[in-house]
């Protein structure tokens, strides 16, 4: 189905006390189903859009005026009914999928274009027996005639227990119906497979964002491995910074050239208790230390 069917209730079901409706007389009766639509009497109203409901809707099987069909159509696009129960009901200006028919003959109330075609009388109003349709208990026969008052009489005493209807529009109801439970479950698997792409979408992206946590954990160990070597490697290089052959101006030189030489001290002990590498600095580098833990230039004292 290429077009998505219009969710609607369906024709209401009326048990047998209701079964019958108000209307009477030729004019509103159900045509036949089964006939050719050159035989569907024109119905000559037309029933207002906003007059229209489940239970007052044109006669089954007739041809409709061109202002009936345009009421109808609007007031089932609104969703009050659904699309393919025009085509099935009012199969002459409607197709199977609810649209107009392109090669219906446009006629208006007043105005018939169609001659007259011999009726056949079915008693019913929208699938709804009319109460001038004859009821047959289970105890009548039909192949026993009767004259007219034995049979009036007959129909007053006794209580109708069953009515015989259009088996072919039962048919047809029963197909809509599981039409439409067929484009429901088809619409919940299409939710349920959007759903589930979502969730493998989802998933990717977990897998990604864990892959390359992994990948930067990997690489910080090994980074760090590496630092570590490296520095064990440069452990001599520094404690040589602070041999007793080395000068105090090569020292200077070594440790940044352009801090004091207490600051470069400093340093080099901070770094070398970091890396726990054991540093003897002389005396006279250093100078000795006053109250306050400062070193004093030999050469001031």
């Amino acid at each position: 189905m290429t077009e998505k069917r219009s969710r609607a209730t369906k024709l209401p079901r009326f048990g047998l006390p209701n079964v019958t409706t108000d209307r009477e007389g030729f004019e509103w009766m159900d045509g036949v189903s089964s006939m050719d639509f050159d035989y569907f009497q024109p119905f000559q109203y037309t029933i207002e859009e906003n007059k229209l409901s489940s239970i007052n809707l044109p006669p089954f099987y007739r041809l409709l005026s061109d202002a009936q069909v345009t009421a109808l159509s609007k007031w089932a696009a609104k969703g009050n009914m659904a699309k393919e129960a025009l085509g099935l009901y009012w199969p002459a200006d409607f197709n199977s999928d609810g649209k107009i028919k392109r090669n219906r003959i446009s006629w208006n109330v007043g105005n018939q274009v169609r001659p007259a075609q011999p009726h056949h009388i079915t008693h019913q109003s929208c699938g709804r027996p009319m109460k001038s349709m004859l009821i047959l208990s289970v105890n009548d026969r039909v192949d026993e005639p009767k004259d007219a008052e034995a049979k009036k009489s007959s129909d007053t005493d006794k209580r109708a227990c069953k009515i015989v209807l259009l088996h072919d529009t039962k048919d047809s109801e029963r197909v809509v119906e599981l039409e439409y439970e067929v484009d429901a479950l088809k619409a919940s698997l299409k939710r349920s497979q959007s759903q589930l792409e979502g969730l493998r979408g989802q998933m990717s992206q977990v897998e990604t964002a864990m892959t390359v946590r992994t990948e930067l954990v990997t690489n910080a160990i090994v980074n760090y491995h590496f630092s570590r070597a490296n520095l064990e490697l440069l452990a001599p290089s520094i404690s040589s910074l602070v041999d007793e052959s080395v000068s105090a101006d090569d020292l200077s030189e070594l440790a940044g050239g352009a801090a004091t030489l207490d600051h470069r001290v400093k340093v080099i002990q901070e770094v070398a208790r970091r890396l726990q590498i054991p540093v003897t600095i002389p005396p006279e580098i250093v100078g000795e230390q006053d109250e306050m833990g400062l070193a004093v230039d030999p050469n001031l004292a």
